[in-house]
């Protein structure tokens, strides 16, 4: 329900100290110093400010509330990743609207509102600003070209500057060789011992098997590795789905400022690796969220379930769902935080992910 507001002097809406003519329609230019009269003053309820009651202009947003790190969602629950956007280009905040002042918040002052000033004394000044910037450009032509007529007033070849030496466009650096990768770690005593980060685990039972060598991407660069194939050629095209239990240093890219930092590390690497390494449709389930401990050391775990099943019968496939689980490990000042990264389809036994996750030590 919207009431008609009559014509009238009131509080300048865009925040200045001054009064602005509301023409029954819409603001006008006109402005007017407050000058309220003897014993009529500015009512309490046109306050502006962060405790104003009134809502904000048209096209100022209002913060967003904190909330959780980006895309995890509570534990317990399945969400399925939408994201919904407003129309393209509108730059409008939903639900946020000016309202006009109400009659009794106006100061009405005598006399009609200054007349507007018409458009020619803006025509006028701007043909000659253009005016004398052609002058300005033509004298300046003329001072940096003189010789550009001759003294009989008529136009000469201008001088052809002398050619300039050539240069080859300049190369990009060729990178430097990165060194291979060494060899995984074999299992001494049914346990995998990562070299490089301490982090050692018990080797799941079954199919599992040190592969010829721990992979990277993402920026990662594993330096232990157990696999197991849960399904070769699931796609028709030679892919193989396999589970995995990878660990490696933290990359700096992924933000690790210490032990408080761990918690949105974690989603950060949901965000990166879900994408990336889950990529047919699916839900997801956060199962686990929580601050732990790793030989004494502080510690995080993140545990999401992947739910496949309308895939998976849509295509033949021999799991249907996959637990995954992310342990951050910190060793201290002076060296980068420790990561394990572990991942099990259904039909290769999704306790496996508890049983190496509990097995976890720091050397």
């Amino acid at each position: 329900m919207t009431t008609q507001t009559p014509s009238g002097w009131y509080p300048d809406p865009y925040g200045s100290p001054l009064l602005r003519w509301w023409d029954g329609h819409q603001w006008t230019d006109a402005t007017h110093q407050t000058d309220v009269p003897t014993g009529q003053g500015m009512p309490q309820g046109s306050q502006t400010g962060p405790f104003s009651s009134q809502p904000p202009p048209a096209g100022q947003a209002t913060a967003p509330s904190p909330g959780e790190p980006a895309g995890t969602g509570p534990t317990g629950q399945w969400n399925q990743q939408t994201m919904q956007q407003g129309p393209a280009g509108t730059g409008q905040p939903n639900g946020n609207t000016a309202q006009m002042p109400l009659p009794p918040y106006g100061v009405h002052l005598s006399g009609p509102p200054p007349r507007k000033s018409g458009p020619l004394p803006w025509i006028l000044g701007g043909g000659g600003a253009l005016v004398l910037i052609v002058v300005i450009v033509v004298a300046a032509m003329y001072l940096i070209n003189p010789d550009s007529r001759n003294e009989a007033g008529e136009p000469v070849t201008p001088r052809t500057p002398p050619p300039s030496a050539s240069r080859e466009p300049s190369r990009e650096p060729t990178p430097e060789p990165t060194p291979s990768q060494s060899p995984p770690p074999q299992p001494v005593d049914g346990r995998i011992t990562d070299p490089v980060t301490g982090l050692s685990y018990q080797i799941p039972e079954g199919p599992w098997q040190v592969p010829p060598s721990p992979g990277s991407g993402l920026g990662f660069t594993w330096t232990s590795a157990v696999v197991a194939t849960a399904q070769e050629n699931f796609d028709g095209k030679g892919g193989n789905w396999v589970g995995n239990v990878l660990t490696g240093e933290l990359p700096d890219q992924y933000g690790y400022q210490g032990v408080e930092s761990m918690r949105s590390v974690a989603a950060t690497l949901l965000q990166v690796v879900e994408p990336n390494f889950y990529s047919p449709p699916h839900r997801r389930k956060i199962v686990e969220d929580k601050a732990v401990k790793v030989s004494g050391k502080d510690a995080w775990l993140f545990v999401f379930d992947l739910d496949f099943s309308e895939q998976s019968e849509a295509n033949g496939w021999k799991w249907k769902r996959e637990r995954a689980a992310f342990l951050i490990v910190d060793r201290g000042e002076g060296s980068r935080a420790a990561l394990a990264y572990i991942s099990v389809p259904d039909n290769l036994g999704i306790s496996t992910v508890d049983k190496v996750i509990k097995s976890f030590k720091l050397s």
